[in-house]
């Protein structure tokens, strides 16, 4: 994890995105399939299945240069595909010159330098938003999911990292945690027609 707190994510409300959007609508699909996927699309190599709903991360690339693995063994991970981040892909015009969903205006890998220049950081303004750097989208994703009621197991599969991080740096997010869990247990135990001491090898 870097240095930024959960608390730079980019939640925001319907307007704020329509601004970013009307700012920068290049680079609009991006940030939406980054944001709700937590998949970068900027030196990651990730196949997509639209079909199945699902982003399979595989590859990495570093300066260029793609290689068959992510910089650990959680790296490599199936995400699911929220309907939003399929919207933007059917909506994003496909080119023919290039395998790459999202790629640079030559039809390589989309540079993260040009992107903050070009949409990230004219999106952030006209949206109102202090600076913060294209990860707060990963930011995004994790606090979105949280809300959503996703644990952080789960989470940290989908993320590629572990839960222990997940709760160091999100944990403030789940204060309803063992309500939450009480009511999911009752829910479920309440499923059973008989009393679960009945149940062979309960005690």
């Amino acid at each position: 994890m870097t240095t930024q707190s959960a608390s730079q994510s980019l939640v925001s409300r319907p307007e704020t995105a329509q601004r970013a959007t009307a700012a920068a609508p290049g680079g609009a699909r991006v940030r939406r399939a980054h944001g709700t996927t937590s998949v970068r699309m900027d030196g990651v190599g990730a196949d997509v299945d639209r079909r199945a709903g699902i982003v399979t991360v595989r590859r990495t690339v570093v300066d260029g240069v793609v290689k068959p693995y992510g910089k650990t063994t959680r790296s490599l991970r199936a995400v699911p595909l929220p309907a939003r981040a399929d919207q933007a892909l059917e909506e994003h015009p496909i080119r023919i010159d290039t395998r790459l969903v999202f790629p640079g205006v030559r039809g390589g890998f989309l540079a993260l330098s040009p992107f903050r220049h070009r949409d990230w950081n004219p999106a952030l303004r006209a949206a109102g938003l202090p600076h913060r750097s294209v990860y707060a989208l990963r930011h995004t994703y994790a606090s979105m999911s949280i809300a959503a009621g996703v644990s952080l197991f789960e989470l940290s599969r989908f993320m590629g990292t572990s839960p222990a991080m997940l709760d160091k740096t999100y944990g403030h997010m789940l204060p309803d945690a063992l309500d939450r869990a009480k009511i999911a247990l009752d829910s479920f135990v309440g499923t059973f027609e008989e009393p679960l001491s009945d149940i062979e090898g309960i005690q």
